[in-house]
């Protein structure tokens, strides 16, 4: 089968692997489409999360189950789905707990184990999420990043706030802007310094667009979600809370920041960091998107063939994508389903 490895920095290799065989609790999915994450373009750019080459990248993907091991009792062959990819350690309390987001060795399909840039991913049982089959899998791609969207939004929302603020319009402030549209009353307020990203993050609802957090002037947010991994982001966000806010940190930062605590100390802020999400979220995550599709759909910008995943990645990296970046697996060309 075809898959996009990672073979070091800027180093991203189509290459024919062997298809992963099926244990007795595993599933096996023909991709469909892979999402290209912020958390992949680390990697990419630099080599993050311990990735070990060669490694076939992608933790975001929708697709139809293929084959299940004997073990299987819950997917079928031919069910639609898609992955949770977060891999815990099994043994701590908050992976007991079912919260392995909070597990101190967690890891991710696609940098740990093999992922869903890739013609077929194979995965245990309970690492998949069903979705219905109306759902288009395109759109199913984007359950993933939505979830991280969702918790967000739960981690930081109370009774009696007004306004929020949305930093970065990427593919992640867009999906927040849309799960808080959905879920809050916020006015919402949204930074973004590319135009059309701007644009964009009017035309899906947000009530005011600014090139920064200093465009707002005075006006306050009661909610901060920081979603581009910036120290000028970071910094700028908590001059946008209103004291006695809550702040969401999404943004992956590739570098360390220097940061001033004086600041969240005398607003008597909360800084919440968002860490993956929950399985709730995820299956959140589903319901949402099918309510809200055609919202959903325009922050896809590009889908392209497996074959060019390299390009995605600098397409996505330098700011020439707008919006997510999908790659297109081939589950045209899939055979039936079977049961190993």
């Amino acid at each position: 089968m075809r898959a996009a490895r990672f073979h070091g920095v800027r180093d991203l290799r189509i290459e024919d692997v062997a298809r992963p065989d099926v244990g007795p609790d595993d599933v096996l999915v023909r991709v469909a489409y892979a999402g290209i994450c912020g958390s992949d373009l680390h990697v990419y750019a630099k080599g993050m999360f311990g990735i070990v080459p060669p490694m076939t990248m992608g933790h975001e993907f929708s697709g139809v189950v293929e084959a299940v091991g004997d073990a299987v009792d819950r997917l079928h062959p031919g069910d639609h789905v898609v992955g949770d990819p977060r891999l815990g350690c099994e043994r701590c309390e908050w992976c007991h707990r079912g919260e392995c987001h909070l597990c101190a060795e967690l890891a991710f399909v696609g940098e740990a184990i093999p992922g869903g840039y890739a013609e077929y991913i194979v995965l245990p049982e309970r690492r998949l999420v069903p979705v219905p089959a109306s759902l288009d899998l395109q759109l199913a791609a984007l359950v993933e990043p939505m979830a991280v969207a969702v918790h967000a939004v739960n981690a930081v929302a109370q009774p009696g706030q007004q306004s929020a603020g949305i930093i970065g319009a990427g593919p992640i402030g867009l999906l927040t802007l849309i799960v808080a549209l959905a879920t809050s009353g916020w006015h919402l307020r949204v930074a973004e310094r590319v135009a059309s990203r701007r644009g964009l993050a009017s035309a899906l609802g947000a009530h005011e667009v600014f090139e920064d957090t200093d465009a707002a002037g005075e006006r306050w947010a009661d909610v901060v979600f920081e979603a581009a991994g910036r120290p000028a982001t970071l910094t700028g966000g908590v001059r946008w809370l209103r004291p006695g806010g809550r702040m969401a940190l999404i943004g992956i930062y590739e570098d360390p920041v220097t940061f001033d605590p004086t600041d969240v100390v005398v607003k008597e802020g909360q800084l919440i960091g968002v860490s993956a999400y929950g399985r709730q979220d995820l299956v959140d995550a589903v319901v949402l998107l099918e309510n809200h599709a055609a919202a959903v759909r325009r922050v896809i910008s590009e889908v392209l063939p497996l074959e060019q995943a390299a390009e995605g990645l600098e397409r996505s990296s330098s700011g020439a994508a707008n919006g997510k970046v999908l790659l297109d697996c081939g589950l045209t060309d899939a055979p039936r389903g079977r049961r190993s």
